[in-house]
């Protein structure tokens, strides 16, 4: 199963950081691929909270249901969906440093059937879909 971290320090105020990030109706400015996100039941957000994705993927459109599976404010948001042939997941966990925080992004993805011979590419893609959305991240923070 493919899967990846990535850690970043973001010079801002870890509790900026955390307002973007928990924001799920906004990740399309920031996430590449994902044209839209759209909470599926109301209420602050925590485990059980749902979405609906759409990304483009290999130039498809792929909708997905996505789950908070682990939430503590502030500091943790992970998550776990599916969305066609692949069921994946991710979290985001925020430690403060210096004069910012450290943001780690991990994932993992499991393909099903005979797509599991494209786990190299899909794999491939979601490293290179996680190191620009960490770009994206910080300049969006960058902005204001």
């Amino acid at each position: 199963m493919p899967s990846g971290s990535m850690t970043t320090h973001m010079p801002f105020d870890p509790e900026r950081v955390w307002a973007v990030i928990a924001d799920l109706e906004s990740t399309p400015e920031w996430v590449p691929d994902l044209v839209s996100a759209r909470r599926l039941d109301s209420g602050a957000i925590g485990v059980g909270s749902k979405l609906e994705e759409v990304m483009q993927v290999q130039g498809r459109k792929v909708t997905a249901t996505v789950e908070i599976v682990g939430y503590r404010e502030g500091e943790l948001l992970e998550h776990k969906g599916e969305g066609g042939p692949v069921k994946f997941g991710g979290k985001f966990e925020l430690n403060p440093s210096g004069n910012g925080c450290d943001v780690t992004n991990s994932w993992w993805l499991e393909l099903s059937g005979m797509f599991r011979l494209a786990s190299p590419m899909a794999a491939s893609w979601a490293r290179k879909n996680i190191e620009e959305s960490m770009k994206a991240l910080e300049r969006k923070l960058a902005e204001g």
